[in-house]
């Protein structure tokens, strides 16, 4: 990343999707001075956390719509 000021914060960056199916859904972008190995490695592991939490919610509402759908056909 370019940035004029000497002692700029921001002069490297990654970026980690966030991803459910093959989709991506979001992402973590990290910022930092210069190249970091750990921070890689950390964005990714964040990144594939988020990623899990994100399909763990979708399982929930299928559940959810399932669950709603029975009572529907019992009722019926």
């Amino acid at each position: 990343l370019s940035c004029d000021t000497p002692d700029c914060a921001v002069r490297w960056a990654v970026v980690a999707p966030f991803t459910v199916d093959d989709r991506v859904h979001g992402a973590l972008v990290a910022c930092a001075p210069r190249e970091s190995a750990v921070l890689v490695r950390a964005a990714g592991e964040v990144a594939r956390w988020v990623s899990v939490q994100l399909e763990l919610a979708d399982l929930d509402q299928s559940r959810t719509r399932l669950i709603e759908a029975e009572i529907k056909a019992l009722r019926a």
